[in-house]
């Protein structure tokens, strides 16, 4: 209701820079639908998503004391809308309300899970797996439709392996009945 009531409504366009250098910092976004990766840009030019923000989160924690300073950017990884709130204006609801501290602190604590969970899948399974997970956080943050408009060369940019991996992945889960994909659409047909 806050962000509603302080924010604007703007369009979630897919590969959507939310937070270069030039706006970092300046607007917290709240998605009602889409999602948003958040990204991590090392040395080599090799970008990887270390968490997922849908439509039960937000960007920019950051700004509220939550982490020293913004070490991820925040890109849009599906089509939708957020509402975009001014930083300052956020800063100002969240000193006054203990509620809303309170909600953002549980958020941060569910985005540290998240992070950590990954952590863990990263090392512990294969591509295929970490696509499927992947799938199935982008469907649930993203995807009343059932149905992603995505490439296999954006998803593979934000999990950090090659193309040709994420095709190979996609044609296993697609055999194994798990998704039907045609050329940058990914549906879900079976969850389990």
């Amino acid at each position: 209701e806050r962000a509603a009531r302080y924010g604007d409504i703007v369009p979630l366009v897919a590969g959507q820079l939310l937070n270069d250098s030039v706006h970092s910092g300046r607007y917290v976004y709240f998605p009602t639908s889409g999602s948003i990766s958040l990204v991590l840009e090392l040395a080599d030019g090799i970008t990887l998503e270390v968490a997922s923000v849908g439509r039960n989160g937000m960007t920019g924690l950051a700004e509220f004391g939550c982490s020293e300073r913004q070490v991820s950017r925040a890109l849009v990884k599906t089509v939708g809308a957020a509402y975009r709130v001014k930083t300052g204006l956020w800063q100002r609801e969240f000193g006054r309300h203990e509620s809303l501290q309170q909600a953002m602190s549980s958020y941060q604590q569910s985005l540290m899970s998240q992070l950590i969970q990954l952590a863990a899948c990263n090392r512990l399974h294969s591509l295929q797996e970490r696509f499927a997970r992947w799938l199935l956080i982008t469907f649930d943050h993203a995807c009343p439709s059932n149905e992603l408009q995505i490439t296999h060369e954006f998803v593979a940019t934000l999990l950090g392996v090659r193309r040709e991996g994420i095709t190979s992945a996609a044609i296993n889960l697609q055999v194994a009945g798990a998704i039907r994909y045609a050329r940058g659409r990914i549906s879900l047909s079976d969850r389990s």
